[in-house]
């Protein structure tokens, strides 16, 4: 199995030059965040309809599927403690699969 890229957030809190989303892949990607049970979104488009699944953390709960259309912005809001891989290798992170035709963000939400 080929490792997951880990791409680091956007922190909402703070001032930034701008992020670009990151193409998605069946085997997942791993997005850094730093925050302790937060909110998060995940900013996700496509060239094509796809559904889009975020990977259940060690919070207990199931992955999360989402269907989007093609060509259109979809914002979807998280809570970390459910999302967030908390120990290993890759402690710190939220997966998120889908296909190479989708791109995601995800974005650090302060409250």
């Amino acid at each position: 199995m080929a490792a997951i890229a880990k791409v680091s957030g956007v922190r909402i809190n703070e001032i930034s030059d701008g992020f670009a989303l990151t193409a998605l892949a069946s085997g997942g990607k791993q997005f850094e965040f730093e925050g302790k049970d937060g909110y998060m979104a995940l900013l996700v488009t496509g060239t094509a309809a796809d559904t889009i699944t975020v990977v259940a953390g060690d919070g207990g709960t199931a992955d999360l599927a989402v269907s989007t259309e093609a060509n259109k912005y979809h914002f979807i809001t998280l809570d970390s403690k459910y999302f967030l891989t908390t120990t290993g290798d890759n402690k710190g992170t939220i997966t998120v699969k889908g296909a190479s035709t989708s791109s995601a963000a995800v974005i650090e939400l302060a409250y």
